[in-house]
């Protein structure tokens, strides 16, 4: 009876003993998988920052590209506008080359017809029979205003006025072409021979 009574007490210690490392060990086991979730979160909330800063550096690159697009397409504006000015150039130096030519042409076809004949250039010869026309209206018109009645006279004063004008213009182109240095010897003689025929009709004006 004595030894039942003294094991007694030591199933109890026994079995206290087992509750406490039970205890025990369950708030081990709490606390270590709070341990490894804290982590999980700590990851968690560490992944989110990343995706930010990731998401940053993808706006800058977008930028910079669109940077890159935009100085490519005015480098291509501006070749193209080049281009066309270049072109535009080209089509203006043409049409003055066109223009020069043509000029030069006409030159060479009026001194191929202002070619002498007799040594007198046809040019010279028209001018000189012009001239020569013009005084034989300019002697018939003043016979007949010397002529004329006072009433009469007075109505010609116009005409009268516009024929010295001419008269004077006339003798000025005239002696310019006597000293003209490019006259030819037959050209020379010619003047000579008109204005020698001119000058009688206008002494028949001082009679």
């Amino acid at each position: 009876m004595k030894k039942k009574k003294k094991k007694l007490p030591l199933i109890i210690l026994i079995v206290v003993l087992l509750i406490v490392f039970s205890m025990m060990r369950g708030k081990g086991s709490k606390s270590g998988s709070e341990q490894e979730t804290a982590p999980a979160v700590t990851q968690t909330t560490e992944s989110e920052p990343e995706k930010k800063a990731e998401e940053e550096a993808e706006v800058p690159d977008q930028e910079e590209e669109e940077e890159t697009e935009a100085p490519e397409e005015e480098k291509e504006e501006e070749a193209e506008a080049l281009k066309e000015e270049t072109a535009a150039d080209e089509k203006s130096r043409e049409a003055e080359e066109a223009k020069a030519d043509a000029e030069e042409a006409d030159s060479e076809d009026d001194a191929g017809d202002d070619a002498p004949v007799n040594g007198i250039r046809p040019s010279f010869k028209a001018a000189m029979d012009e001239y020569e026309a013009f005084f034989d209206s300019y002697v018939e018109f003043m016979e007949k205003y010397t002529d004329a009645d006072p009433a009469d006279s007075l109505s010609m004063m116009t005409d009268y006025a516009k024929y010295m004008q001419d008269y004077t213009e006339a003798m000025e182109a005239l002696e310019k072409i006597k000293d003209d240095e490019d006259l030819s010897n037959e050209e020379l003689v010619y003047y000579t021979e008109v204005m020698g025929r001119i000058n009688t009709k206008l002494a028949k004006t001082l009679q």
